[in-house]
């Protein structure tokens, strides 16, 4: 959560634009930035995880056996999209990669008053251009606005948790042939071309790792930022 928000700034400052891709370990559960810390005790499965909040909305994701992915863009790029259009973007190239795999993998069009709600876990709720495969949500996303820049992240379930075994993920569901790897690979292509961006491979600058460092200290790791709702 750190250094997606460093990369926030990031964007911000010097107008460089962001995809990134990563994993937890252990097993953690982030809360949505509005979501009441003692409700997680409602959560049987999960309540021996980690626990963190992130800055964005939504409700709590449990981030094992999925891919997490982050967008950070600087205002340039920003006033090209609307906050929907940024969401359909990052979920569309996701579909396009599953449905070229003969995956029937679609975003959601509509939402039934019975599927709305503040539910505890992010993937038992709904809202237009969720990523599902049947009836099951299995790619959300979330976003937070600063003046100048927009940070998107989301969370894709690859397999079934037993922290949240009432979630399917992908390849519970369908057939998936790629490993994490080769799939991060593909979306990122395909992000990149809806874009109309070209990709470069690299890692976090020493300025991007101060600021991380420094947020985490005084935020990230503290009870008075994670409880504090």
């Amino acid at each position: 959560m750190a250094v997606d928000e460093a990369l926030l700034q990031d964007a911000r400052q010097n107008g460089i634009p962001t995809l990134r891709f990563y994993a937890w370990y252990p097993a953690t559960l982030s809360l949505g930035y509005f979501q009441p810390a003692n409700d997680r005790m409602d959560h049987e499965a999960s309540r021996s995880t980690p626990l963190v909040r992130r800055a964005s909305g939504g409700g709590a994701i449990l981030h094992d056996r999925e891919i997490t992915y982050s967008l950070t863009l600087p205002k340039n790029v920003v006033s090209d999209y609307s906050e929907e259009c940024c969401y359909q973007l990052v979920h569309l190239a996701l579909q396009e990669v599953l449905n070229e795999s003969d995956i029937d993998f679609r975003l959601a069009e509509s939402i039934a008053k019975q599927e709305e709600g503040a539910r505890f876990l992010c993937f038992q709720r709904r809202s237009c251009g969720d990523g599902l495969i049947g009836s099951h949500k299995v790619l959300g996303s979330a976003q937070r606005r600063v003046r100048g820049a927009l940070l998107q992240h989301g969370s894709l379930i690859i397999e079934r948790s037993p922290f949240a075994p009432e979630l399917p993920g992908v390849s519970d569901l369908a057939a998936l042939k790629w490993s994490s790897e080769q799939l991060i690979q593909r979306w990122s292509s395909s992000i990149a071309t809806r874009l109309n961006r070209q990709l470069v491979s690299g890692s976090l600058q020493l300025a991007e790792r101060d600021i991380a460092d420094r947020v985490k200290c005084a935020k990230y790791s503290q009870n008075t930022w994670n409880l504090k709702r």
